[in-house]
């Protein structure tokens, strides 16, 4: 998933990793949300579970918290090692990725909560589309695009590399500008989130249902 996230920063003396923030833009709530939640480090020899520590109150003079709000420059991951040599041993090293453990908890009549739910949504859309085999108008190009809060980059390639088009429809991705002529008119299409950018961000799964036949009808030639 494109995604703001984290990577490995440091790997210290005692066994606990630092962090350091990828892609911009993210809301100034997204590292509080990650404090104390489970995290997944993507070692070289495959997932690591992890967990963002807890500012403790018993070992500051009064019990207080600090007056600043947490930031990833604050943040400290537990993986269970006591040494740097135990991180590294278990396939971590700098700048692998690190992310929040993915859990997806269904609730209500047709609620799905998650992180990036809105976004993992609209995919799960797409892909239900293209398996469906729709007959399609013309050509359709169908991308899963990365690096959009970077330099829009997987976007500019697949224009690039697949332009010009017609029409183009942009699924959960960010507002851009000046985007290159070769994508024709573009519109944008998504699922409606509640609380957007938290790991308890929730979609409804009619949506996702609707947005499918959207995207059929789209790709026949409908509206």
């Amino acid at each position: 998933m494109d995604e703001w996230g984290y990577v490995v920063g440091g790997i210290r003396d005692d066994g606990w990793l630092t962090l350091r923030r990828v892609g911009s833009g993210a809301p100034w709530t997204f590292d509080q949300s990650h404090e104390g939640h489970r995290l997944t480090v993507w070692g070289d020899r495959g997932p690591i579970p992890g967990v963002m520590a807890v500012f403790s109150t018993h070992l500051v003079p009064g019990g207080s918290r600090p007056t600043a709000p947490f930031t990833v420059n604050d943040a400290f991951v537990d993986v269970g090692a006591s040494s740097g040599d135990e991180v590294r041993g278990l396939g971590i090293d700098m700048v692998n990725a690190v992310t929040m453990a993915k859990t997806a908890v269904p609730y209500g009549d047709s609620l799905l909560a998650g992180s990036e739910a809105g976004q993992r949504g609209s995919c799960a859309a797409l892909a239900r589309t293209v398996m469906d085999m729709p007959v399609v108008r013309g050509s359709v190009v169908v991308a899963f695009v990365v690096e959009s809060h970077i330099g829009h980059r997987g976007l500019m390639t697949v224009a690039n590399m697949h332009g010009p088009f017609e029409e183009t429809l942009l699924l959960a991705y960010p507002s851009v500008g000046n985007l290159p002529e070769s994508l024709g008119s573009v519109e944008r299409l998504g699922l409606t989130t509640r609380y957007e950018d938290w790991p308890v961000e929730t979609i409804e799964l009619r949506d996702v249902a609707a947005l499918t036949r959207s995207l059929k009808s789209w790709m026949e030639g409908g509206r």
